[in-house]
């Protein structure tokens, strides 16, 4: 049996690297680091709403959730899910048009007062004989 050397026991490790322009665009990537370096991470969760430019966040976790590859992800996620929501003040100035019932009016109710007929168009008299 070969004896392997103590480098090759490590188990490959897990990089995450958070990307972003802190103006509100952030990426997360998941890699395998071939080095087998590490080093202390800073806060996963406050680097990555910083890039998100979210300024003050309080962040917890439990189970699962608290290694932080996980963490990572559902960090992104939440931070991805804040920007799917249309508040006001993200609201486009809106130009609405007249409906054709609101534009013509005045045209409808002149034509309406004039002839009166029925609404599909067939004016219908009706005429009485007498005996």
């Amino acid at each position: 049996m070969k004896i392997k050397s103590l480098e090759a026991l490590y188990l490959p490790i897990k990089a995450f690297v958070a990307t972003g322009d802190y103006n509100g665009h952030v990426g997360l990537g998941v890699k395998c680091s071939k080095e087998r370096h590490w080093h202390p991470l800073c806060s996963c969760a406050q680097e990555a709403t910083l890039m998100a430019n979210i300024d003050n966040c309080y962040t917890s976790a439990r189970g699962y959730t608290a290694s932080l590859g996980n963490f990572a992800k559902a960090t992104f996620d939440a931070t991805s899910k804040t920007y799917s929501y249309l508040i006001p003040n993200l609201w486009k100035e809106t130009v609405f048009t007249k409906s054709p019932y609101q534009e013509f009016t005045d045209h409808l109710l002149k034509a309406h007062t004039e002839d009166p007929g029925s609404s599909c168009g067939n004016h219908i008299r009706v005429f009485i004989q007498e005996k």
